[in-house]
């Protein structure tokens, strides 16, 4: 073997930065803002008449059994929808608990907001 060709390999070995033996970090995110994020989403669709839009919040056990034309219809002939968006956004900076089968953002007078982690993302199961 040449002895230049010995040089070499020596020096790159020496320079090569070593491999990585643990992962990269993955950045931090927090559920919470997520959760916000998803409840932000839906009460602006709503409010805005985009039923279509509000639907994808809903929890897929919501989407396989409505549409967007039901929503609407829901919306229209039920006056207790109004008040549901209304509580729904006096607390939307209230705390999240989160537990291994959801969250929930409790309201006032017993009632609930449950959200349920899908592979998409949050979503909205029932407001209790």
């Amino acid at each position: 073997m040449k002895w230049w060709l010995v040089a070499a390999l020596a020096t790159s070995c020496a320079t090569t930065p070593p491999l990585r033996e643990t992962p990269p970090e993955t950045p931090h995110v927090d559920p919470a803002a997520e959760q916000r994020a998803v409840l932000d989403a839906f009460l602006h669709a709503v409010e805005t008449q985009r039923f279509d839009d509000a639907l994808q919040w809903l929890s897929k056990s919501w989407r396989d059994r409505y549409d967007g034309a039901q929503l609407a219809r829901d919306f229209e002939v039920d006056p207790r929808a109004v008040d549901r968006v209304a509580l729904l956004r006096s607390h939307r900076g209230d705390a999240f608990v989160v537990a291994q089968q959801g969250s929930t953002l409790p309201l006032a007078q017993g009632r609930a907001l449950q959200l349920v982690l899908e592979p998409q993302g949050w979503r909205i199961a029932a407001l209790e």
